[in-house]
């Protein structure tokens, strides 16, 4: 879920708090689903304000101003009488929304017909972190701290493919990826236990290497070989390399077992000589390489 603001005086959002009259704010008449205006609408309920603010924002202007919306949290939500008064704070990112991307992502953020000519405050039952990092846009770790996806369509920056013996160094280096990546960027599957306690969960995972990854990062050694759900994930890295996908493949050598479908000409970082958080940044750098 999200929060839109949408204002008509380019002014806003630079920090000061925002006043808007209740009626506009989180109700069907406003871009607001029945359901959502229900659960959300009442705002003497503490419980439902300190839900809402803990969801991100899109801080932006109707469209006439054609001014580049902001990202943000809100701070705290005063009600007096027929008033709303929000304090927030905007957050810089390195990347996010312009105007002309705003326009062009109305379907994905269930943004309404005429709703970006009028100020108003709507709530949305839309994954902005999911709908932001499908345009490579990556938003802070702690905006979602949980694991609420849907591990049949969430795509993924990078997916992890290891022997199970190696997990403590692989959970280390998962981290600092969440660190860097942000939360929900990076397949590990151990994040994901409770999602991938389900049937015929050889497809979804073939289905999360095979064309939801930007990028797979396969941890070579010893164990690696002989484990079969390595084996399965490999097949998929195989197909890759037959179809001269290199560029969303990287090698890290655990030791210096040969595995067949591996080259000795094919590069690779050797693990060994990093810690986990080198190997983090390293593996950052290669994902920036490619969005």
């Amino acid at each position: 879920m999200y929060n839109l603001f949408v204002s008509r005086n380019i002014k806003d959002w630079d920090g000061k708090p925002f006043i808007i009259e209740k009626n506009r704010c989180i109700n069907k008449y406003e871009f607001t689903d029945n359901d959502l205006e229900n659960k959300y609408g009442n705002f003497l309920d503490q419980n439902n304000i300190n839900e809402i603010s803990r969801k991100p924002c899109i801080f932006t202007y109707e469209d006439i101003c054609r001014t580049n919306p902001k990202f943000g949290l809100i701070s705290e939500i005063i009600l007096n009488n027929d008033k709303l008064k929000i304090k927030y704070k905007i957050i810089n990112l390195n990347k996010f929304l312009t105007f002309d991307d705003l326009l062009n992502m109305h379907y994905e953020l269930d943004i309404k017909e005429y709703e970006m000519n009028r100020t108003h405050w709507a709530f949305k039952e839309i994954d902005l972190s999911e709908e932001l990092l499908k345009k490579d846009i990556i938003l802070p770790d702690f905006i979602n701290n949980n694991k609420s996806i849907d591990i049949k369509t969430h795509n993924f920056l990078v997916s992890l493919s290891f022997p199970g013996e190696k997990r403590n160094f692989i959970k280390s280096i998962f981290s600092e990826l969440e660190k860097n990546l942000g939360s929900n960027t990076c397949f590990y599957d151990q994040s994901y236990e409770a999602l991938l306690a389900r049937p015929s969960l050889d497809d979804i995972l073939l289905d999360i290497y095979k064309n939801r990854s930007k990028l797979i990062v396969v941890f070579l050694c010893k164990e690696y070989k002989e484990k079969p759900w390595c084996g399965l994930e490999f097949r998929i890295i195989k197909e890759k390399i037959l179809e001269k996908d290199y560029e969303k493949i990287m090698y890290i050598k655990l030791d210096d077992v040969e595995i067949d479908g591996v080259s000795k000409a094919d590069g690779f970082i050797d693990g060994r000589k990093h810690d986990s958080k080198s190997l983090a940044i390293l593996i950052k750098n290669r994902i920036e390489s490619l969005i």
